[in-house]
C-alpha cells in the first residue's frame, strides 16, 4: 500500500513536469518571431541592435501617440510607404507631438521602436531604404534644421525674400531626402506656395503695365497647371 502510494506521486509529479514543458512549447510556437526584438540574439547582435538600454534612462517621450498616428500609413503593393502628401502630414502631426532636440541616444530608440512597430528590416538607409522609420527619422532631423533656418529668418519679408525662402527650402528637401522622394513629399505643396509668391510679385510690381502683369499672371498660371 506505501509502495503504490510512492509511484501514484511520482507519477502525479512527473505529469505536472511535462504539462509545464507543453505550456512553453506552445507558447512559443504561437508567437510571431519575425520582429529582431522577439527571436534570440547572440550578444554581439543584441549590443548592435540595442546599444543603449532602454531602461537606463528618461527618454522625455511617450511613444504611444507616435503609434497611433504611424498605425495610419498606407504601404503599397511592394510592402512600401505610399510616399505622399497624406504620409507628410502623418510625419508632421508625429512632429510635432515629440519634443524639440532629441539626443541621437533618443532618435535611435524611436528608430527601434517604429520599427520594430512595422517589423522593418535594421539594415536600412536613405535614399536606397524607404522604410517608415527611417523616412520619419529623417524627416525629424529636416524639420529640425527648418525650424532652426528657414523658418527663423520668415518675419516680416517681401515677396521675394519669401520666394528666395521656399527656394532654400526646396534645397533642404533635397539634400534630406533626394529629389525624386522630396518631389512626392513635399512638391505638390512647394509649388503652391511657390506660384501664389510669384504672383504676389507679379501684382506688386511698380515696372510692369497692366497688361504686362496679366500676360505675366497667365503664363504662371499655365505653368502652375502644367506642373499639377
Amino acid at each position: 500500500m506505501k509502495f503504490s502510494r510512492i509511484v501514484w506521486l511520482h507519477l502525479l509529479a512527473l505529469s505536472s513536469v511535462v504539462g509545464i514543458i507543453l505550456t512553453i512549447h506552445n507558447d512559443s510556437d504561437s508567437s510571431s518571431l519575425t520582429a529582431v526584438g522577439e527571436i534570440w540574439l547572440q550578444p554581439q547582435q543584441s549590443d548592435q541592435y540595442y546599444p543603449h538600454p532602454i531602461s537606463s534612462k528618461e527618454w522625455g517621450f511617450s511613444y504611444t501617440e507616435i503609434e497611433h498616428l504611424l498605425n495610419r500609413v498606407h504601404f503599397d503593393r511592394n510592402g512600401e510607404p505610399s510616399i505622399n502628401r497624406d504620409l507628410t502630414k502623418l510625419y508632421h502631426k508625429a512632429y510635432l507631438a515629440l519634443p524639440e532636440n532629441l539626443t541621437t541616444e533618443s532618435r535611435q530608440r524611436l528608430r527601434l521602436l517604429i520599427k520594430k512597430q512595422f517589423s522593418e528590416s535594421f539594415e536600412c538607409s536613405i535614399p536606397q531604404c524607404k522604410s517608415v522609420a527611417d523616412l520619419f527619422i529623417q524627416y525629424y532631423l529636416y524639420q529640425e534644421e527648418l525650424n532652426n533656418t528657414v523658418n527663423q529668418t520668415a518675419r516680416s519679408l517681401s515677396p521675394e525674400q519669401e520666394l528666395d525662402l521656399l527656394n532654400k527650402e526646396s534645397e533642404l528637401q533635397r539634400q534630406y531626402f533626394g529629389q525624386i522622394t522630396a518631389n512626392r513629399l513635399f512638391g505638390r505643396e512647394l509649388q503652391l506656395k511657390k506660384y501664389l509668391t510669384q504672383r504676389k510679385i507679379v501684382k506688386m510690381s511698380d515696372y510692369l503695365s497692366i497688361s504686362e502683369k496679366r500676360e505675366k499672371l497667365r503664363s504662371l498660371e499655365i505653368q502652375f497647371e502644367g506642373n499639377q
